[in-house]
């Protein structure tokens, strides 16, 4: 578990801040209000002062809103054809392959992000199917990208419409089998092999049921 440690890390400084942020608009009293904006300023100086946060790799934002922080939703989607299991790899970028997804965009429900991050990342017209899971990001052992508590959903789209040419500037498109999956380079933030094996097996088995943390 490479980064597992750095997740534990990142959810207890986001925690602290958050009981900081609450403490702020919950109180009455200056000096209780004083204690809680210090413990806010402690965070902030423990992430400037922690040699992984100041990699430029990783964000050091905090949640800066006045109001409950809660976890935010990263989405990855599922797309076969055939018996090969669709990956998507940016180009110029050292992440590695991974399912195409990214961050929920506001205004869109889980299913109509599906389709929109399809075709952003992949040039596809997907319909989506079935919910496959949710994973609590901070219970297994992806790179963290910052301080912000993330659930990962993983949804399975048909192939509606598929582009003539897969060829982008910025991206690389392949369908994998399992064991060419195997050989290649995962994006660490993204996709775990252990995601792979989940939409394998979702594939393969009939009765497959939606799992969560």
């Amino acid at each position: 578990m490479i980064y597992k440690k750095q997740q534990e890390i990142n959810l207890l400084l986001s925690q602290i801040h958050t009981i900081s942020i609450q403490g702020k608009n919950n109180t009455n009293n200056q000096a209780d209000f004083k204690r809680y904006k210090m413990l806010g300023d402690l965070v902030k100086k423990l992430i400037e002062s922690t040699s992984y946060f100041t990699s430029p790799t990783v964000s050091t934002s905090t949640p800066l809103i006045n109001d409950f922080v809660t976890p935010k939703v990263r989405l990855r989607i599922v797309i076969f054809k055939g018996d090969k299991l669709l990956l998507v790899h940016k180009k110029n970028s050292d992440r590695g392959w991974a399912l195409p997804g990214g961050w929920a965009a506001l205004g869109l429900s889980i299913g109509e992000n599906t389709t929109a991050k399809a075709y952003h990342e992949t040039g596809i017209d997907a319909q989506p199917i079935r919910l496959l899971g949710v994973k609590d990001v901070s219970k297994h052992d992806y790179k963290p990208v910052n301080l912000e508590q993330a659930y990962k959903i993983f949804m399975e789209a048909e192939i509606k419409h598929e582009p003539k040419d897969y060829t982008e500037q910025h991206r690389e498109v392949k369908f994998v089998t399992l064991e060419d999956a195997r050989e290649l380079s995962l994006s660490p933030t993204e996709t775990l092999f252990e995601d792979i094996e989940m939409a394998f097996d979702s594939k393969n088995d009939a009765d497959f049921e939606p799992f969560f943390d």
